[in-house]
């Protein structure tokens, strides 16, 4: 959807939801990705890599940084 901001999705757990679109998250100055979990490390470097075919790597934000913990980037955790 691109000629809309905001959008009006199915309903998802029985409560209707709305998202922003496109064309708003492109607007933004800055974006921020917060990704945290082990099982999140594949989708983060599909994003990295810029693989359209996830919603989050379709987003043109001109400066977008994404925060992740160790376990997400593949990095062992430390050692006590």
């Amino acid at each position: 959807m691109t000629d809309r901001d905001v959008a009006v999705t199915g309903i998802h757990e029985g409560r209707r939801r709305m998202t922003l679109t496109y064309p708003i998250l492109d607007r933004a100055r800055n974006f921020l990705w917060l990704v945290s979990g082990s099982d999140k490390t594949a989708m983060l470097a599909r994003l990295r890599d810029g693989d359209r075919s996830i919603p989050a790597a379709r987003v043109r934000a001109a400066h977008a940084l994404a925060v992740s913990d160790r376990m997400t980037a593949g990095e062992p955790g430390p050692r006590y």
